[in-house]
């Protein structure tokens, strides 16, 4: 049986990718680019569920997740730190990004 039709009994395929980036980027749209032409590849390749599992840093982390999050995958934070901390260390809006 093929796990990711869904049947009975039978648990999901997941695949997790993780990613880790840069906070100033001189080509943020073509690193954009590169993310998103990456998960396409990778979900074309197996099928199953894909779960995104990055920080939330404002620059490459953020673009990843928001990538990840457009092709309908799941995505997990790993904090280097307490919410609170993080979170100090953020623009207002950029929180209230990562905190949706």
């Amino acid at each position: 049986m093929n796990p990711a039709n869904g049947a009975p009994g039978v648990l999901p395929l997941f695949h997790v990718v993780g990613f880790s980036g840069h906070r100033n980027l001189k080509d943020p749209v073509g690193v954009a680019r590169a993310v998103g032409e990456t998960l396409d590849a990778l979900r074309h390749e197996s099928v199953g569920e894909w779960i995104g599992l990055s920080s939330a840093a404002a620059g490459a982390d953020l673009i990843f997740v928001r990538e990840a999050l457009a092709r309908g995958m799941g995505w997990e934070a790993s904090l280097p730190r307490g919410e609170d901390a993080f979170a100090r260390g953020l623009a207002p809006a950029g929180w209230v990004e990562v905190a949706a």
